[in-house]
């Protein structure tokens, strides 16, 4: 009975260290939906399942071999080795908690501390109540987790059949069918190239940039170009930010509502509004026989236009979840290694979430590069995932091999901007196509976590348009929401914005007091 007993407790303790990865497989919300390429297939439950007891036979050997030696001199510090798993479960709440209780810590948001504040005071009540257990209980901390554990065993069957089930009626998104090529295309005298990177800051780019980072490339086309000085985004957060710069109207909040929906909310209207009905940019570059070609990241662009586009492809935002691998083996490794390390963090270098941003990254540019040479795209939208963490790019060493930098980082990301932009250059050039496109670099957000990099926070992104055959640079420095980029977008499709006079013309209808 005891041995029973003993078993259902290490089960148990098993199943609260891999509790995120089972609330990730199992409680994943509306928003998570949305986010996911795929929904969790059978084989991440069954990982997950096998994880959960191979980890409980660790515990119960352990157990069998402190019982059989309590005589021995390391007896009295048996109760020590439980801080590691303990440790382990309670990081797994403090996760848990963090994804799903945000609203409750929302008053400890500050400019400086944000996110890593409410991370901080969970991580620290755990780790206090953790060595306080240890240290003031001493005996009565075995029969006390003895008792806990017993009183949470009806989660092991909860988990293991909600598994189960979720498994046997898991199916991948229907695939959505892109718009038809053009049968007969012809060549463009104008296209456009809009590239957003992602939580790219304005003055750590162009004013303030960090010590060592040399922007050449940037420079360079900033000097050709029409720079915008005081271009302020629609929002510090992805999922408004880029309906708002694609439609041009003022989104002030987005909720997902489905893989392939999201729901903006508008001034001045009671209900929201269908993201993929609204017109956009890829409304009129369809309506104009154009084709387009999407690169996107983070957001699902394939399933909510893909009616509209000829071409598409989607990367998921690195998270511990999609960064376990594509088969069981890859899978099993992985969701064990992830109890020990977090998107930033890794005691084995970079983590596994910064080895998936670092691929998607490389992936995404190779098909960018691709995408240059496209004779006919009428319109190429590149959402790039950096400068966005998890950073990778190591700025003194000048490889990839960056790790556990969830902050000072952004400098090597900023380089990678340059080496990018350098890269789409090269590849427009090679195609014979410079003179004939015209390039937008902007942002979808600033960098929010600036306060914390140098002390300093800045709302602007940088906004720069390189019109095609154009080789004249103008500053602009009035103020202007940067959501006019999807107008102003238009525009130049339609040959009505030629020159950087004619951009600055077009803003001035838009110019505002942020």
């Amino acid at each position: 009975m005891r041995d029973w007993k003993t078993n259902l407790q290490c089960l148990t303790l098993a199943t609260l260290c891999y509790l995120r990865v089972w609330s990730e497989l199992l409680t994943y919300t509306p928003n998570d939906v949305f986010l996911m390429k795929t929904p969790p297939a059978p084989v991440h439950y069954a990982a997950a399942a096998l994880n959960t007891v191979a980890l409980a036979a660790v515990f119960r050997l352990a157990v069998l071999w402190a019982t059989r030696n309590r005589s021995s001199a390391i007896a009295p510090y048996a109760r020590w080795a439980l801080i590691a798993p303990l440790g382990v479960a309670l990081n797994a709440l403090r996760n848990v908690i963090s994804d799903h209780w945000e609203p409750a810590f929302r008053y400890l948001r500050t400019p400086v501390l944000g996110m890593a504040a409410r991370q901080l005071l969970l991580g620290c009540a755990g780790l206090l109540v953790l060595f306080g257990a240890v240290t003031l209980l001493r005996r009565r901390l075995l029969q006390i987790l003895s008792a806990t554990l017993l009183a949470l065993s009806p989660l092991v069957p909860a988990v293991l059949l909600q598994a189960a089930w979720m498994a046997h009626h898991s199916h991948p998104y229907p695939v959505a069918q892109p718009a038809p090529a053009l049968k007969t295309p012809s060549r463009l005298a104008t296209r456009l190239l809009w590239v957003l990177f992602d939580e790219w800051d304005q003055r750590l780019t162009f004013e303030q940039p960090p010590p060592g980072v040399r922007l050449r490339e940037l420079d360079r086309l900033r000097a050709e170009s029409f720079y915008a000085v005081n271009a302020y985004p629609p929002s510090d957060r992805t999922l408004v930010s880029v309906p708002a710069l694609l439609t041009g109207l003022p989104v002030i909040h987005a909720t997902p509502r489905g893989p392939a929906e999201a729901l903006l909310w508008l001034p001045g209207h009671a209900a929201p509004l269908p993201w993929s009905a609204q017109r956009d940019i890829f409304t009129l570059a369809h309506e104009r026989g154009l084709q387009t070609i999407v690169l996107g990241w983070y957001l699902p662009y394939c399933r909510i236009f893909a009616h509209k586009l000829t071409s598409c492809q989607c990367w998921p935002m690195s998270t511990q979840y999609t960064s376990l691998g594509t088969n069981f083996p890859q899978i099993l490794l992985n969701q064990a290694r992830s109890l020990v390390e977090t998107v930033q963090l890794s005691p084995f270098g970079q983590s596994r979430a910064t080895q998936h941003h670092r691929q998607t990254y490389f992936s995404m540019l190779r098909h960018a590069c691709q995408s240059m040479a496209q004779l006919h795209a009428g319109l190429i939208f590149l959402h790039l995932p950096v400068p966005h963490s998890p950073h990778f790019y190591n700025l003194y060493k000048h490889d990839y091999s960056l790790a556990n930098s969830p902050i000072a980082g952004y400098a090597g990301s900023l380089q990678l901007v340059d080496q990018t932009v350098t890269q789409l250059r090269r590849s427009i050039e090679q195609a014979g196509l410079w003179n004939q496109t015209t390039i937008l670099l902007t942002s979808d957000h600033w960098y929010r976590k600036s306060a914390s990099f140098d002390g300093k926070t800045d709302h602007r992104v940088p906004f720069l348009i390189k019109l095609a055959g154009v080789n004249q640079g103008l500053t602009y420095r009035k103020p202007f929401q940067s959501q006019v980029a999807a107008p102003l977008a238009a525009a130049i499709l339609e040959n009505r914005v030629k020159t950087p006079d004619d951009v600055a013309l077009f803003l001035n209808q838009y110019a505002c007091h942020p």
